[in-house]
């Protein structure tokens, strides 16, 4: 069966996905997806040196979701009325795109945390913490001062320094449109965060009890190399810092006088 392949770059990275082309209508709707949401980071064939992992899109549910071989797997789309079912597409998207980055950071000594981050002045900060911290909601009171870069998870891979780099995939509120691969910010601050009655900025001492706090929001895949990229980043010169924050457009303020 004929194929179209289409290729995105994150990173140092080149991810290839292989849509058939046999005339169903999901087909059609897949690529217009890649077209509109991932343009940023959509490259041409001619310029390829390498492909790091390939994705195969099926529809023929006797074929289940496997690894073919080492840097090829294969996932059955959402078809919902003969048509691609947009929602569960984007978060199929967002599986794949993360466990291709788990595996393929393993070369750089990347890390991937359960955090949303934001650019300021060209620097990313991050912000850590469990399901209802407010990891998404602080990101909406920095707008438009600060841009969000990242909404649930945030890789970062040491590159002379740590950098992050949006994710080209569906996420709560940050527009795709906007995004691109050429997109990379030296991060230069892990905030831990809870939402408060209060508003307080704190530098924290790097002790056992904090570290055990970022091990504990780190997305893995059953290895050991994260937890050593961890321990790197931890050692690194980033500052470790308590955010503790009302909902209000107050801590923006704040935030802006840290770090101008």
């Amino acid at each position: 069966m004929n194929s179209k392949s289409i290729y995105i770059s994150y990173f140092n990275y080149v991810i290839e996905f292989s849509i058939p082309q046999s005339g169903q209508r999901w087909e059609r709707e897949a690529s217009l997806v890649f077209r509109h949401y991932y343009s940023g980071y959509l490259i041409p064939k001619n310029i390829l040196k390498t492909i790091d992992m390939q994705i195969q899109f099926s529809s023929n549910k006797d074929i289940p979701p496997l690894f073919l071989r080492a840097n090829i797997m294969n996932y059955l789309v959402p078809i919902k009325d003969n048509s691609l079912d947009l929602k569960k597409f984007g978060q199929l998207l967002k599986e794949i795109i993360i466990t291709t980055m788990l595996l393929l950071t393993k070369k750089s000594g990347g890390v991937c945390l359960h955090a949303s981050s934001v650019r300021f002045n060209g620097k990313a900060i991050l912000f850590i913490g469990d399901k209802g911290a407010g990891k998404s909601t602080i990101c909406q009171l920095l707008s438009p001062q600060f841009t969000q870069l990242t909404d649930d998870a945030t890789f970062l891979i040491y590159q002379k320094n740590w950098i992050t780099s949006p994710l080209p995939i569906f996420e709560k509120e940050v527009p795709l449109e906007q995004r691109s691969s050429q997109e990379q910010h030296e991060v230069i601050a892990l905030c831990l965060i809870n939402q408060s009655q209060h508003n307080v900025i704190i530098k924290l001492q790097k002790t056992t009890k904090v570290f055990q706090q970022i091990i504990d929001n780190i997305i893995v895949t059953g290895t050991s190399y994260e937890y050593a990229s961890l321990r790197t980043l931890w050692n690194s010169y980033i500052p470790i810092y308590k955010i503790e924050f009302e909902k209000k457009r107050i801590i923006s303020k704040l935030l802006m006088e840290k770090w101008e």
